[in-house]
């Protein structure tokens, strides 16, 4: 489990880095994060349907399943041109590099954990 965590959270680190080229979320370890984040979405979907004995047609699945495999991608596609705008907006404003890099690494941890892990 530790493995698979640190793993999750160096591609985490390095997808939100404004500094990190698009061609990054190109990266196996990115399709392994999607595969697995999907993978675990669709257990727990399982599972809650089995707990709450509901009749589900077999179609919601394979419409689940597309609807991640689409949007999972497009997130992390987001979150990194996010963090670069916030980037290029500490920039303009006068900011250095490195203090910039920081701070929008810094605002997009808070903001993705918070918001994210919340919902």
């Amino acid at each position: 489990m530790g493995i698979m965590c640190n793993t999750f959270t160096k591609t985490f680190f390095e997808t939100i880095d404004p500094k990190s080229e698009y061609s990054r979320l190109l990266s196996l370890d990115v399709f392994i994060s999607v595969a697995i984040h999907v993978f675990l979405y669709l257990c727990v979907l399982c599972i809650i349907i089995c707990l709450l004995n509901l009749k589900i047609d077999k179609n919601i699945y394979y419409k689940v399943f597309t609807f991640l495999i689409i949007i999972m991608p497009v997130g992390y596609l987001w979150r990194l041109s996010r963090s670069k705008s916030i980037y290029n907006h500490l920039i303009s404003t006068g900011k250095n590099q490195e203090k910039s890099r920081d701070e929008a690494m810094r605002l997009m941890e808070i903001g993705y954990f918070r918001f994210y892990f919340l919902a």
